[in-house]
């Protein structure tokens, strides 16, 4: 079976998503530039920036993961089949299926839904119709997810024979990444049925009307969103590390370290949800539990960046555009685990909470770092599965416009989360008029470098 065209398919679908995703935020933006001057109704900029959410997550970056897994599989160990060779192409339909809800969901006529993408109780529960088809959306997604972790870790575990230590670090984290699929993606089903029996059902769960506790929601969901960021920021890491190693010619430093470490974030990574609720009213002595667990990832964090510093140390450097977006990727994976280390701190975190600060550190680890990881896979890789050829000078402008422009968008969210300016607001104070307008600015210029991206890499996709 040709896993290029189930890998193709699913390119083609993360690629409109993230068009998607990006027109979404480009309507948040547009709305932000001119203070007190309403574009949109508060409850469809709600809907706006819930959807570019969930869409860039479920639709963009962990699909787009996934159709790097099955191209490159039978590159990676000579694979002619998977465990289950056509269970990919079911889980393609499902994902499929899941896009289709999601995109109803915003578009339906029966009303807006205004909770975020942690759908958080009660909102979620006053919300109309449209909230109902992103729920069976997620179901959809989540199906597809748990089949993909299946095939694809029982597949790794049958021709490695159970030699683990043989592997690669980037097949350890797509094991890592599989597994931890299969832990907490239950979870979020499970947790969005409550939902759904509390709303039409009028069972107590989350429901404050029948004595439910909403807090219950807020501790089953980041249970599972934090290991979700790991799920997605774990493949980058075996990106990373096969990158530098063969732009530097040298082998990666410390095999080992690097696999501990990438085992203990994923470990410790089930046990901090708790700092996203630093200020829910939890007692002290949980806060501080989960402050002090959430500091220790730094740790093993520490170790694959210096490895990885260490490694490019001496080496014999090529600077084509596969390791300009990994140093990219170092650079904004940097920037956002130190922003995320004083979001750890419970005094510091009262103060950022709610903030644009929180949103720069999300979008330093989970969206540019991504992107970044993606595009040197795909400048990587691509010539060799699809046989496509890029101009090394345009690919290197795309690199240096998406890093710039990216920087200059994310960047000064911080200085926004210092002033105090609060998240998911649709109106705001005069002094944050600049920034707002830089961030703006910086955003739809973003986008147009894209265009470099969708001419030289999805078109010629077309034809291959």
């Amino acid at each position: 079976m040709n896993f290029k065209i189930l890998g193709f398919f699913y390119f083609l679908i993360s690629f409109f998503m993230f068009l998607l995703g990006g027109i979404l935020i480009l309507g948040v933006r547009v709305e932000l530039f001119n203070n007190f001057i309403n574009t949109f109704q508060p409850e469809y900029f709600n809907s706006l920036f819930t959807m570019h959410g969930l869409v860039m997550i479920f639709g963009f970056i962990i699909p787009c993961f996934t159709g790097f897994y099955y191209c490159i599989a039978p590159n990676l160990f000579f694979l002619n089949n998977f465990i289950f060779s056509k269970i990919g192409f079911f889980s393609l339909f499902l994902l499929f299926l899941s896009n289709i809800f999601l995109i109803l969901s915003f578009f339906l006529p029966f009303g807006n839904f205004s909770s975020g993408w942690t759908m958080y109780t009660p909102l979620s529960l006053q919300s109309s119709y449209n909230f109902d088809f992103l729920i069976f959306s997620i179901y959809f997604i989540s199906f597809s997810f748990i089949i993909n972790s299946l095939n694809i870790s029982l597949s790794i575990l049958r021709f490695f024979n159970l030699q683990l230590i043989k592997m690669s670090i980037f097949l350890w984290t797509i094991l890592i990444s599989s597994y931890l699929t299969l832990i907490i993606i239950p979870i979020l089903f499970g947790l969005l049925t409550m939902v759904l029996f509390d709303k039409y059902f009028r069972t107590s769960f989350f429901n404050p009307i029948f004595l439910g506790d909403s807090i219950m929601y807020q501790h089953i969901f980041w249970f599972f969103g934090h290991p979700e960021v790991y799920i997605i920021i774990l493949p980058s890491f075996g990106i990373a590390s096969q990158i530098i190693s063969v732009f530097t010619k040298k082998k990666i430093f410390s095999y080992l370290s690097i696999i501990y470490a990438l085992i203990s974030i994923s470990l410790v990574s089930l046990i901090v949800w708790g700092h996203h609720m630093f200020t829910s009213n939890i007692s002290f002595l949980y806060s501080s539990f989960f402050m002090y667990c959430t500091m220790l990832i730094s740790i093993p964090t520490g170790i694959k960046i210096f490895n990885w510093l260490y490694t490019i140390w001496r080496g014999f450097l090529f600077f084509e555009t596969p390791f300009l977006f990994i140093i990219g990727f170092l650079f904004f994976f940097l920037i956002g685990g130190l922003s995320g280390l004083m979001l750890s701190s419970i005094p510091l975190d009262f103060f950022y909470h709610g903030t644009y600060f929180v949103v720069a550190h999300f979008h330093y680890i989970m969206v540019s770092s991504s992107i970044f990881s993606i595009y040197s896979f795909w400048y990587y890789w691509s010539p060799l599965i699809f046989k496509i050829k890029f101009n090394n000078n345009f690919s290197k402008i795309h690199f240096w416009s998406s890093f710039f422009f990216l920087n200059f968008s994310f960047f000064p969210m911080h200085f926004l989360g210092f002033k105090g300016m609060p998240r998911r607001y649709i109106n705001y104070l005069p002094e944050y008029l600049f920034f707002n307008r830089f961030i703006t600015f910086n955003s739809f210029f973003f986008g147009v470098s894209q265009i470099f991206y969708f001419y030289f890499i999805f078109f010629p996709l077309l034809w291959f």
